[in-house]
């Protein structure tokens, strides 16, 4: 008896802490924007740094840089190296204008992100306003955690009522 005591109370106190829980991990969705609008400016400094490297790299595929880095340099095969030399920037420039597509299109999915967070921080400023009110009416008191608790308790506690009494027929057979 003692022990089924100790696991309803036990059960209902575990209930207890599980339904405050959802409520300390919800996010503002101001700090949302701010988090987004951060991730936004991360990706266009990256942006601007492609962009430079790619400039870097279009004024060293001319004909004359390629001729350029290879003054100092003796060959019996001049034509292969500046070949070679040319073949390599542009693989580089292919990769980093692949490198900027991607960062576009994750630019706009942040941006779109960004609309819908803001949109939520507007809705959650106002609903603020609307909860204070209703809070000073105090209808707040029967949220769907608090009636869902109470109803697991009930059948708790009745459960444990009816096996006490199958148990007691039981003995007396």
């Amino acid at each position: 008896m003692k022990l089924l005591l100790a696991v309803i109370v036990s059960t209902a106190f575990v209930m207890l802490l599980v339904v405050r829980a959802p409520a300390q991990n919800s996010i503002d969705a101001a700090e949302t924007v701010q988090t987004l609008n951060a991730q936004l400016q991360e990706l266009q400094d990256k942006e601007a740094d492609l962009k430079i490297r790619l400039e870097q790299l279009d004024f060293e595929l001319k004909p004359e840089s390629i001729e350029r880095f290879f003054s100092g340099t003796g060959s019996t095969h001049p034509e292969q190296l500046r070949k070679l030399r040319h073949n390599q920037l542009q693989l580089e420039k292919d990769r980093v204008v692949a490198q900027l597509e991607q960062l576009a299109g994750r630019q706009a999915g942040l941006k779109a992100a960004i609309s819908s967070a803001q949109a939520t921080a507007y809705q959650q400023s106002a609903m603020g306003a609307l909860k204070l009110s209703s809070e000073d009416r105090g209808s707040t008191w029967m949220t769907f955690a608090r009636v869902l608790t109470g109803v697991v308790l009930i059948l708790l506690l009745v459960g444990s009522l009816v096996l006490r009494v199958v148990l007691r027929e039981r003995r007396q057979f």
